[in-house]
């Protein structure tokens, strides 16, 4: 096995280093996802404004207003504090006004201004710009309006644009005196996406003079302190869902015998805004677009008189007019539910916080839970904003959300980058000495390579080639590098195949281990046929080696099972995962006295009573050099000599040998006759010969 640092252990950083570093860039990253949410804050806006229409459409859908706020249709019993009162198709394709071109109902608009006035409305807000002036036509044509402004002034608001052009005509202005407030910027600022969220109240300067918006000289006019700058909508209904009667209905009951008994009953207290719901004129989309619109259909008729709710404007389109936009941000500032956006330093800090959850949940968990829990961190962000929603508070959640997001993939980045250094060093350390499966198990679990031990039962398997060293004395050195090169890549790659380990390669020399680091329950059987497969071949190695006149001799083989100690051994900056024990040493002698013995294989009794699938033939029982007690050794026996007579004649000649039967040395003299190539015949023939009997065998040299 290759000799590590210890501080590479599993990787090329340690686990400590590992973990600071990894935790360092979390914090690193939380740190930079909350300043970018800062410093980015406003250039997204277009996203967090799209977030929370749909915010606003979730908290519809799960916290449904109540009744009383009141629907489209259901007479009288809404809760508003405003009204609106539009001039549509229906107003104008009346008897009434169906000659009339718009530019000349300053009458009727007075007689309008003077019947809400007596009904108790707080103040007339007109979303529309009076330019033109009927005294053109008829002296005094606009009088019934000019005496309605001038006797209620102070309670009526005139529309006006931003162009020195776009304001009231002179009589008008006239009528209202100069009365502060009176005049209101319709202009709407809509986001860079196109939608109107967020209505201006604070006075704009125009042409030097200081002019309030609408919808904010309406509420000054009321009587409404302290203005906010602006107001944004956060309604949970359409904003077509706001009172809205008809012109003409309103201007019909005026005129009606019960008619001011009944507008008193559905305007007084409130501010009433007039513009128009036609299909082609002052059109915008609201932040309630994806709201249910309200019915279509006319609602029941509250009032004796005929005043009723309208229908919608349209039930197929995204717009709303937009006096309703004036209407709602009103509503918004007298009914206390406006909409405050979260400073941007409590978002960042959100981000920041998501970062580190995200980035967190991607270093702890797996792919598939990390990715789920971030989307449900997600789910649960936006759950937030719909709760705090409803309290009048817009967070956006889209910076923690991408923080989230954003982190976790950084997360799995770094994890990839350190996986993959991780998994190429352990393969370049261990993919030559290990197989593909235990290579596999150790890219699943580094920990098998910390620092230290455990005791296990262990198959060791050494092989050497008789003669290397004078073989190395008398060949090239680019020869022997090229005839050992042929030599272990076979060797190695037969280890490998069988699920060994290699401890070492000293020379020409393999130390093998089987059940470490990995469990291998058959470890016994695997190195026996190991060793089989690499008798096989290097048998067939050094005759063909011969053949070429090379003197490439034997490779003698030795296998004993036994418990040891197995794990990285060394010091604290260098290390080698290696055992340690006795059964070590018996697998080194055992490969030695092959030399001895006649045979290329010798494996010892422990490791052959795990074998229930090879057959084996007997040795004896070995009393190694520096050893006191003799052990079983036995050659394992390839499947096509198994079913030789010869092997059954062996085992006969053997129990003779065990049971000093006078008549083994007989049995042996056949045996050598019939198979005169057998070394391990011919080693007990000498013994017998010499004056040995039995089994037990002392040997005097390793």
């Amino acid at each position: 096995m290759p000799k590590l640092e210890a501080s590479s252990i599993g990787s090329p950083l340690s686990t400590r280093n590992r973990q600071t570093v990894l935790w360092t860039a979390a914090l690193a990253c939380a740190l930079a996802a909350g300043i970018t949410s800062y410093l980015a804050d406003g250039r997204i806006a277009v996203l967090d404004d799209v977030f929370l229409d749909v915010a606003t459409v979730v908290r519809a859908r799960l916290i449904p207003p109540s009744p009383a706020e009141g629907e489209r249709g259901a007479g009288t019993s809404y809760d508003e504090d405003v009204a609106v009162v539009v001039l549509d198709e229906r107003s104008l394709e009346s008897e009434q006004l169906r000659n009339r071109p718009r530019a000349l109902l300053a009458p009727e608009f007075g007689q309008l201004v003077v019947a809400l006035i007596e009904a108790g409305a707080r103040v007339v807000a007109f979303d529309i710009i009076f330019q033109y002036s009927g005294n053109r036509i008829s002296a005094g044509y606009d009088r019934p309006f000019q005496q309605a402004l001038f006797r209620h002034r102070g309670r009526v608001v005139l529309g006006r644009g931003q162009g020195q052009r776009q304001v009231p005509a002179r009589p008008l202005l006239a009528a209202l005196g100069g009365t502060p407030g009176a005049l209101g910027l319709l202009v709407l600022q809509p986001d860079p996406d196109g939608v109107i969220r967020e209505i201006a109240l604070q006075p704009t300067t125009l042409d030097g003079a200081s002019v309030p918006t609408l919808a904010g000289a309406a509420l000054t006019l009321a009587g409404v302190p302290d203005l906010p700058e602006s107001v944004r909508l956060g309604r949970k209904r359409h904003l077509e869902s706001l009172p809205t009667y008809s012109f003409v209905d309103v201007w019909r009951c005026a005129g009606a015998a019960d008619g001011p008994a009944q507008l008193r009953s559905v305007f007084e207290g409130r501010i009433v805004f007039v513009g128009t719901s036609l299909p082609t004129e002052d059109r915008v989309k609201s932040a309630t677009r994806f709201l249910p619109r309200p019915s279509t259909a006319p609602g029941p008729a509250a009032t004796g008189c005929g005043l009723r709710p309208v229908m919608a404007s349209a039930s197929d389109v995204q717009t709303v007019p937009g006096v309703f936009l004036h209407a709602a941000a009103a509503q918004a500032v007298l009914s206390g539910a406006t909409l405050s956006r979260v400073s941007p330093a409590m978002v960042a800090m959100l981000a920041g916080a998501a970062a580190l959850a995200g980035i967190a949940l991607a270093l702890r968990l797996c792919r598939l839970r990390g990715l789920g829990w971030v989307i449900a961190l997600s789910a649960a962000l936006l759950g937030l904003s719909v709760i705090l929603l409803e309290s009048g508070i817009w967070l956006p959640p889209l910076p923690a959300i991408v923080s989230a997001v954003g982190a976790m993939l950084v997360g799995y980045l770094m994890l990839y980058v350190f996986e993959g250094r991780r998994r190429r060093y352990i393969q370049s350390a261990f993919g030559r000495y290990l197989s593909p499966a235990v290579v596999e198990q150790l890219l699943q679990d580094p920990n098998r390579l910390k620092l230290g031990g455990e005791r296990r039962e262990t198959t060791f398997l050494f092989t050497d080639v008789a003669g290397f060293t004078n073989l190395t004395e008398r060949i090239e050195p680019s020869e022997l590098v090229r005839l050992l090169n042929d030599y272990l890549d076979e060797t190695c790659a037969i280890v490998l195949r069988n699920g060994g380990t290699i401890d070492k390669i000293v020379g020409d020399a393999l130390h093998v281990m089987f059940n470490a680091p990995s469990d291998q329950p058959d470890h016994a059987e695997r190195a026996v046929s190991c060793a089989i497969e690499l008798d096989n071949f290097c048998h067939g190695f050094a005759k063909a080696q011969q053949e070429s006149g090379t003197d490439f001799r034997e490779t003698r083989i030795g296998v004993n099972t036994g418990y040891t100690v197995v794990g990285n051994f060394g010091g604290t900056s260098r290390f080698d995962y290696t055992a340690h024990g006795d059964a070590i040493n018996t697998a080194a002698r055992l490969e030695s006295v092959n030399q001895h013995l006649g045979t290329r294989v010798c494996v010892s009794e422990s490791t052959m009573r795990l074998c229930h699938d090879i057959e084996f033939r007997p040795v004896g029982s070995l009393v190694l050099k520096g050893k006191s007690e003799g052990i079983g050794v036995y050659e394992p026996v390839s499947e096509d000599s198994a079913a030789n007579a010869a092997l059954e004649a062996y085992h006969a000649a053997y129990g003779l040998l065990e049971s000093q039967d006078p008549a083994t040395i007989e049995a042996f003299v056949r045996l050598s006759e019939e198979y005169p190539h057998d070394g391990l015949v011919k080693f007990h023939l000498a013994r017998l010969r010499a004056g040995d009997t039995g089994v037990r065998i002392v040997m005097t040299s390793k």
